[in-house]
């Protein structure tokens, strides 16, 4: 049912769902009744059958029922669990002390009780303190509880034993520098600090992402095709709003996901499964090695759609990378290849650089009052599938790249702003349906060592 759906749509972000529910869930509590409604099959109605009107005089009435030591217990469980940062715990009877702390101590940890993080950690020094009071009170009680296995300063860890993903941008020099200029963008001598060591809670934090990402698409099974539509883009716009480095590994994760090397195992952890270093670059890598030249926050966004192009653009079965057929995968296809071009990315008047917005801007403008685009020149395919508004956005994309192109130059041959141009209209932008560069072909290069000027080479 939908009320079933919602419920576990609020239950995924745990990191133990299969625990969200109450374990005092079998108490037989109602809500409380008053003096100007009545239940009628099943459903609370006003008496006078119009809307009530509230007086001083209205009573209300509580059920009230007798509760076994049982539920007593884990009631007191509830108080003992919060209270290891108290000095002081009052039982009213010695009897009751003895029972509550017994059974508070000797139960099972299920349910992210009783977690420990490392033999300093405050909740471990509370049990032992609680052991010491039960010997006191004369019972010998040993506390049963877990050790999270995860970064000791991370919390829960919803990784597997070892974070793949982490120790390859570890051991890649280029990566980790990439890594870091997005860590320190806004720095204020970011150069300073690319060696910096890496830092663990952001590989937790793009793991955690990907986790409630494949939650999400798991629990909207089975629902309105638009609403889990809207309920990712809301994902990813929450997403790109998270520190530059953390949607750049989430992105890493995505592709190794794609490829079969991460998965949610049992237990709600992130394994990975040999992950190949040869999967680690994409054209993400050059939206983050020019991020200073994005406005925030559209260098998370960008690193977001080139990594998730590129990976559709990988797929040799997607979209119109192959002969077009006039059949339902003909249509399926070009669907596809319409979503990837002139998708959720919007326009490249809106890429989050200013002169290319700028210059994009103009295009547009002149397209839409002076000169409409010539339909004729894209073919008849197009002609028939886009929209004029579209088939704007494709001919000022072509202008634009064509235009900052030309001013590259010649003698930087590995100049860093031409594949910049290659990420942006080949993947992030690409063309509808015509020749572009594989993104494997688009890959980092360092640049030759540039001139010395005040302004930025193109």
């Amino acid at each position: 049912s939908m009320r079933e759906s919602l419920h576990k749509l609020t239950t995924v972000p745990h990191n133990l769902p299969e625990g969200t529910d109450s374990f005092l869930q079998e108490l037989p509590v109602t809500k409380a009744q008053n003096s100007y409604t009545k239940i009628e099959n099943g459903i609370l109605v006003p008496l006078t059958g119009g809307p009530p009107v509230l007086q001083p005089t209205d009573k209300f009435f509580f059920k009230f029922f007798p509760i076994s030591t049982e539920f007593t217990n884990k009631i007191n469980c509830v108080l003992l669990e919060q209270a290891f940062s108290t000095s002081t715990i009052v039982f009213n009877k010695k009897k009751s002390a003895c029972q509550a702390i017994e059974y508070y101590l000797t139960l099972d940890h299920g349910r992210g009780w009783k977690e420990v993080k490392g033999e300093d950690d405050p909740m471990l020094v509370y049990l032992k303190k609680l052991e010491e009071a039960s010997a006191l009170l004369g019972r010998k009680v040993v506390a049963k509880y877990q050790i999270d296995k995860g970064s000791l300063a991370l919390g829960f860890s919803v990784l597997g034993e070892t974070d793949q993903v982490f120790d390859l941008v570890n051991t890649d020099p280029g990566a980790k520098k990439i890594y870091n200029k997005l860590r320190y963008l806004f720095a204020e001598a970011p150069d300073q600090v690319e060696s910096q060591p890496l830092d663990r809670e952001d590989f937790e934090q793009a793991a955690k992402m990907l986790k409630l990402r494949i939650k999400i698409d798991t629990w909207t099974k089975g629902l309105n095709e638009q609403l889990r539509e809207d309920t990712r883009n809301n994902l990813r716009d929450l997403y790109c709003e998270r520190p530059a480095q953390q949607i750049w590994i989430y992105m890493k994760r995505i592709r190794f996901m794609k490829n079969g090397g991460t998965f949610l195992a049992p237990g709600n952890k992130i394994v990975d499964s040999n992950l190949s270093a040869e999967l680690l670059p994409g054209p993400e890598d050059i939206i983050a090695h020019m991020a200073q030249l994005f406005e925030p926050p559209h260098h998370c966004r960008m690193i977001y759609y080139a990594a998730v192009n590129s990976v559709h653009m990988a797929n040799p079965d997607f979209g119109l990378a192959k002969e077009f057929t006039l059949d339902g995968e003909g249509a399926k296809r070009l669907a596809q290849e319409k979503r990837l071009a002139l998708g959720y990315q919007g326009s490249v008047c809106n890429c989050g650089i200013p002169h290319i917005e700028e210059a994009a801007r103009n295009y547009r403008d002149a397209y839409q009052t002076n000169s409409p685009p010539d339909f004729a020149s894209l073919g008849p395919l197009l002609q028939r599938i886009l929209t004029k508004d579209e088939v704007i956005e494709i001919m000022t994309r072509l202008e634009v790249e064509k235009l900052f192109r030309e001013s590259l130059r010649p003698e930087l041959p590995n100049n860093p702003m031409g594949d910049l141009l290659d990420v942006l209209f080949q993947v992030v932008f690409p063309p509808f349906a015509l020749a572009r560069k594989q993104p494997e072909c688009i890959q980092l290069r360092e640049p030759k060592p540039e001139p010395e000027s005040g302004c930025v080479v193109m």
